[in-house]
């Protein structure tokens, strides 16, 4: 008995620890709350499917922070009101914003103290910058909801997008 678990101790060393399959040395686990937060606004993450593969990725933390009713993670590249009219709803409700850096993208934090009420649907999307544009731009639903902000450049930044990345142009 000793020897065996002597040695699964071992193997936890090696292993990647469900349901996040990250390394023991990088397990966030025991830092989750015990118990989701109650929040009133649902949160839609679209996820560009390479990220569904990374071994450090972040969603399935976020998704097991909150109520399952509160946080929907949708796959995919391509989204259009045939293969999900679930998501297309949610796109053309007037309180439904979307987290998407931009020109027309207005500042979160000044859209909340200016807001009556807070927004019962956020989308946001997970990839890296050129993913997450990729998928904003080739899905027409996501340019129907309010688009917000959370980057703000006071002192620039080499990792923040640009205005060419917005437009295509300097």
């Amino acid at each position: 008995v000793i020897v065996i678990s002597l040695y699964f101790e071992h193997l936890q060393d090696f292993f990647f620890f469900l349901p996040f399959s990250r390394p023991q040395k990088v397990c966030l686990c025991p830092f989750l709350p015990l118990h989701p937060l109650h929040i009133s606004t649902h949160l839609y993450i679209i996820q560009h499917p390479a990220e569904e593969s990374k071994v450090l990725r972040t969603v399935p933390l976020l998704a097991a922070c909150l109520p399952q009713d509160k946080c929907k993670v949708k796959t995919g590249r391509r989204f259009s009101e045939e293969r999900d009219p679930e998501l297309s709803n949610v796109c053309r409700k007037s309180d439904t914003l979307i987290l998407y850096p931009g020109a027309e993208a207005a500042n979160l934090e000044e859209f909340i103290l200016d807001s009556p009420t807070y927004p019962s649907t956020i989308i946001i999307i997970d990839g890296t910058w050129s993913q997450a544009k990729d998928i904003f731009y080739k899905n027409s639903l996501f340019r129907l909801p309010k688009q917000i902000s959370n980057i703000s450049r006071p002192f620039g930044s080499e990792y923040l997008p640009t205005e060419e990345f917005y437009t295509g142009h300097s």
